[in-house]
């Protein structure tokens, strides 16, 4: 009996260690199978390193804002928006830039204190430009002609003439063969540059110096585009923090109408708004700038009331001409949105469903490069061109916006301009530049501060030079502090998730 006991457990101990073994054999081959893996993956990112894609670092700050190199961030003392400057050291440690201006009130702080970040870091394709012709507006990576295959070098740009053209700048807008190049609004969107953040309120004053309130007679769609009417500044029943609330519900008939203008909080004074690339720190002598007369907005709109024939009327003014939208509020049937351009003997229109009370919409107006565009709830719902012009007058108030018999509140409220090409350099500037039939002329979008087609000898790029076409900014940057030890912190760099973003 003791024998067959005997048996048994040398039988179960076995069992136990074969299956102890069988574990230990299927946990290696999980490993083994785990590194292959590994080392696959590891080798096809090498592969689509060297045959797709390239990662490049942004050294200098010609394509600021979209792209930075080195510079600083700091926070505005007034109003808390978030202000980047180039970081330029000159040969003697000192820096170009040590002071900035904040594009969102125009304060002026200094920026010396605060760290520096690098470049943003970007994934470039290598092939797309195999398969197509690079197009008008698209960032490139490309290779200087003074560049060689022992010190090569490479240039991020944008492409804004195309081979066989003649390209001329004129008031920051670019033209090719005599036409006036026009962005669509997914271009506009990407190239656009804040100049008024009303989520970002100055102390103590707020916003109640930007916005006049017009007079109640006139035309009940619109305020008067005229500036002459007596000042009267936002009360808190219209203005509260970023918000705008708009309370024309008590009659079908009641209409309360606003005009921006642009105020500078530290001069105390009102000013047109200049070309001014606020990464280029703080400038000498702003009156001396440019004009600008690209403007557009974005905000999202609350209807809280309404009547069944309400509107919400929109005006933007570049310095020549108005364009107006009409969006219609309340009703069951189906309305027409129009939107107007040159002093409404140009219009288009279309008909949809109009804003109901209770709703929220995302809404966008834009008149750059004198086109029109409506865009509603990430929609283009309208767009119109304007004929070009040759003179446009300082700008300090581009925007009214006027309702009638609904009751509004709008959020995230933001102002923007367009890209200022400057016509300066020894091409494209006082004679137009003819570019080859593979050539094309390229800027930078801090144009103030880029060496590009205006200023090489020869102004056209062959296709020959061009890299790729930057697609992803996948590593930005910003510094943060952590705690090292006890009591005290250090100040590093980490990613930046809100600027990780597709290039478009």
């Amino acid at each position: 009996m003791s024998r067959t006991n005997s048996a048994q457990r040398e039988e179960s101990r076995s069992r136990v260690g074969g299956k102890q073994q069988f574990s230990d054999n299927k946990q290696r081959m999980e490993w083994r199978r785990f590194f292959h893996t590994g080392v696959l993956v590891f080798c096809l990112l090498l592969l689509v390193r060297a045959c797709l894609v390239s990662a490049f670092v942004i050294p200098s700050g010609s394509m600021a804002p979209v792209l930075r190199g080195g510079h600083r961030i700091k926070s505005c003392p007034c109003c808390g928006y978030e202000v980047a400057v180039g970081y330029v050291p000159r040969s003697g440690g000192e820096e170009i830039a040590h002071r900035a201006r904040c594009p969102n009130c125009g304060q002026e702080f200094p920026v010396t204190d605060a760290p520096i970040v690098g470049g943003d870091r970007i994934l470039v394709d290598k092939n797309v430009f195999h398969w197509r012709d690079p197009r008008r507006w698209e960032v490139v990576v490309f290779s200087p002609l003074e560049a060689s295959v022992e010190d090569p070098l490479f240039y991020v740009k944008r492409v804004v003439g195309l081979p066989g053209e003649s390209i001329r700048l004129w008031e920051g807008d670019v033209y090719a063969n005599g036409q006036l190049c026009r962005k669509s609004w997914r271009q506009m969107r990407e190239m656009r540059q804040i100049v008024m953040d009303m989520d970002y309120p100055p102390c103590p004053q707020g916003w109640s110096y930007r916005w006049l309130v017009e007079p109640s007679e006139g035309d009940p769609r619109l305020p008067r585009q005229e500036a002459s009417f007596q000042v009267q500044r936002a009360g808190t029943e219209v203005l509260q923090g970023g918000t705008l609330t708009f309370h024309a519900a008590q009659t079908p008939q009641s209409q309360q109408c606003l005009t921006y203008r642009h105020w500078d909080y530290q001069q105390q004074r009102e000013e047109p708004l200049r070309a001014e690339n606020t990464y280029n720190g703080a400038v000498r002598g702003r009156a001396f700038l440019p004009p600008i007369h690209d403007f557009g907005l974005e905000c999202v709109v609350e209807v809280l009331t309404c009547h069944p024939t309400g509107e919400l009327a929109l005006r933007l003014f570049d310095g020549a001409d108005p364009a107006e939208a009409i969006i219609p509020i309340g009703g069951d049937q189906r309305r027409s949105y129009h939107l107007w351009a040159a002093r409404r003997d140009r219009n288009v229109t279309t008909c949809a469903q109009p804003w109901q009370g209770g709703t929220s919409h995302s809404l966008a107006f834009a008149c750059i490069d004198r086109r029109a565009v409506l865009v509603v709830d990430n929609k283009v719902l309208l767009w119109l061109d304007l004929p070009p012009v040759q003179r446009r007058s300082a700008v300090s108030r581009p925007l009214q916006l006027g309702v009638r018999g609904a009751c509004l509140r709008l959020r995230h409220f933001r102002l923007f301009t367009d890209v200022y090409y400057y016509h300066d350099g020894i091409h494209a500037s006082e004679q137009a530049a003819h570019l080859g039939p593979d050539e094309y002329f390229l800027l930078g979008d801090n144009s103030a501060n880029s060496t590009d087609s205006r200023h090489w000898k020869y102004p056209g790029i062959p296709r020959s030079a061009m890299v790729g076409r930057p697609f992803l900014i996948h590593q930005p940057l910003r510094a943060v502090s952590v705690p090292w030890t006890k009591g005290s912190s250090r100040v590093t760099q980490m990613l930046d998730w809100s600027r990780l973003r597709w290039l478009r």
